[in-house]
């Protein structure tokens, strides 16, 4: 003989949906799956910190790069800008470009670059104790800027111990004047 079920029917099933006869309630502690959104995140994250070029070094507006032939993707480094008013490392002024000629540094280093490198260099050591300090630095001068003057510039890195200098330049045919 068959039966109508009884109304206890519906409290001894163990899901939950069919505890409130058939009209389930979404769970509001459900968790998200971060992983894709994790892996994109670094990807993007890995293809920026990998493209290294002088398209992503600060540039001032005052500097005009000199064009070059053959280039090749800079390091990533700490960068000493030569514009016509003043000297930059890292975007922070550190002296006017006028300063810089044998008339006032006699000795042919420029104090005030020399101190904030050798203070980047000490830095680096205290930070990074494991990674060997490899001295890399970038110079980025306007194109119309004296060589004495980045030659007192790359005197003064290789005084603070800054001796693998890379230049900023733009890609292109380099014209000879």
């Amino acid at each position: 003989m068959i039966t109508r079920p009884q109304p206890g029917l519906r409290r001894s099933i163990k899901l939950l949906f069919a505890r409130d006869g058939g009209r389930g309630r979404a769970k509001m502690d459900e968790e998200l799956n971060m992983t894709s959104a994790v892996g994109l995140s670094m990807l993007l994250v890995v293809s920026l910190t990998n493209t290294q070029s002088a398209e992503l070094l600060f540039n001032a507006p005052d500097i005009v790069l000199p064009a070059a032939y053959k280039s090749v993707a800079l390091e990533l480094a700490p960068v000493v800008a030569i514009s016509p008013s003043a000297i930059a490392l890292q975007g922070e002024a550190v002296m006017p470009t006028e300063e810089a000629n044998d008339r006032v540094y006699k000795d042919g280093k420029l104090k005030p670059i020399i101190n904030k490198l050798r203070s980047m260099a000490r830095d680096f050591k205290e930070t990074n104790p494991d990674k060997p300090f490899e001295g890399h630095v970038i110079i980025q001068a306007d194109s119309n800027i004296p060589f004495s003057v980045i030659n007192l510039v790359m005197l003064s890195c290789a005084e603070s111990g800054y001796t693998n200098i890379n230049y900023a330049v733009q890609k292109g045919a380099a014209t000879w004047k």
